[in-house]
């Protein structure tokens, strides 16, 4: 209830409250309550209230159908409510991050503001080459708030063949190789060599002749080369003297270059019917 005052000489109308200042700082607020109706029984027992006269007291009602509630204006008033149930402070609420947002006790949030997000479109860089690899890295940038979940392709990133292979290989051997990080492959060519024979030294009345060939290293077609023929004959594998000292037919003399005929000569007379060898 507001009242008339006086005060230091000055009259002021229809104050509700004073604010005194406190002994060591501060100030103290004063509510006139001169107009509470309200008795002990009417409060719950857990509750505390103000009579007219100024007085602290604590409630003693029990509550009957309706548990009703006490609660004070922003002028300091205190009311008295019979309707069930308990105030509720209500507060406004802006989410700011996901998860559960629970009010304190007594509070309740309404409205509820759900800022809304931007799902962005991805995009993907692609690095540097390198040993002949390369990072594409996917990126995305999102505006903070409520999405609705979705899936989003971004425009793909190409990476070609060309981008990855450098350098050119070059074969060294036979056999199946692997050029895929290359750009190209580079096939020495060879040449393959003319066969060419040589004879050995004659022993035993015998010669080796032994073929070789040079080539060079490389990729050749096949073909047959034919060298230059080597000459053997009998005169380069015979040597020595077979002697011969008696009369035979079909006697070997392969090997020999010469032959030595040492027949002792045979003289046969007859006299009468007797024959005489010397």
């Amino acid at each position: 209830m507001s009242q008339n005052i006086s005060l230091w000489g000055a009259t002021y109308s229809d104050v509700p409250s004073v604010t005194l200042p406190k002994s060591g700082g501060g100030t103290a607020s004063f509510t006139d309550v001169t107009d509470t109706t309200a008795t002990a029984s009417d409060v719950l027992n857990s509750k505390y209230f103000y009579t007219a006269s100024g007085q602290k007291v604590q409630g003693t009602g029990t509550g009957g159908s309706g548990d009703g509630y006490v609660w004070q204006d922003g002028n300091g008033y205190v009311h008295l409510s019979d309707e069930e149930g308990t105030q509720t402070i209500i507060d406004s609420l802006t989410v700011s991050s996901a998860g559960t947002t629970t009010a304190p006790t007594g509070h309740a949030y309404s409205p509820v503001t759900v800022p809304s997000g931007t799902a962005g479109t991805p995009t993907a860089t692609k690095g540097t080459v390198s040993s002949h690899s390369v990072t594409v890295t996917p990126s995305v940038t999102n505006s903070t708030g409520w999405i609705t979940g979705s899936t989003i392709n971004g425009t793909g990133v190409s990476v070609s063949a060309s981008e990855l292979v450098s350098g050119t290989y070059t074969v060294d051997s036979s056999g199946t190789k692997n050029v895929t990080n290359y750009a190209s492959a580079s096939v020495p060519s060879g040449t393959a060599g003319t066969p060419s024979a040589s004879k050995g030294a004659v022993s035993n009345h015998s010669v080796s002749v032994t073929p070789s060939v040079t080539n060079t290293t490389g990729w050749i077609s096949g073909s047959t080369k034919t060298g230059t023929a080597v000459t053997v004959t009998a005169s380069e594998l015979a040597s020595g003297d077979k002697s011969i000292s008696d009369n035979g037919s079909n006697i070997d003399v392969v090997g020999y270059a010469t032959v030595s005929v040492s027949v002792p000569t045979v003289t046969i007379t007859q006299s009468g019917s007797n024959l005489s060898i010397v």
